[in-house]
């Protein structure tokens, strides 16, 4: 996709050699694109866009398996978690998602009790 009206902020990958000066440009609501040979290859988000996004992913991926669970089979808390994120628990990214993922299912707890 070349389409600098879809991605206004595109900058070569090469550009990460003055890495600050890119940086600068990533904001909440405003990723950087980063492209490679001309074709997009990379988004640099604000970690507040990166938390909302793996948010809101971890909540439709429960919302299914609860649609799914109403179907008949059952999944605990820790099935799900495991379908998720997998055996990756080593990796940063997944401690975070692990933290959403624990926040989202005490908050679907509480809807189940009311």
């Amino acid at each position: 996709m070349k389409d600098s009206q879809t991605f206004p902020n595109r900058q070569p990958v090469s550009e990460l050699q003055t890495y600050e000066k890119v940086l600068s440009q990533v904001s909440p609501g405003e990723p950087v694109f980063l492209t490679r040979d001309g074709e997009d290859a990379y988004v640099l988000l604000d970690f507040q866009d990166y938390t909302e996004q793996m948010t809101s992913l971890i909540s439709k991926q429960l919302m299914a398996a609860i649609e799914e669970s109403k179907k008949g089979k059952r999944y605990s808390i820790e099935e799900v978690r495991q379908e998720l994120l997998g055996d990756e628990t080593e990796s940063s990214d997944v401690k975070i998602t692990d933290e959403l993922f624990d926040a989202h299912a005490e908050f679907m707890k509480r809807l189940e009790v009311k």
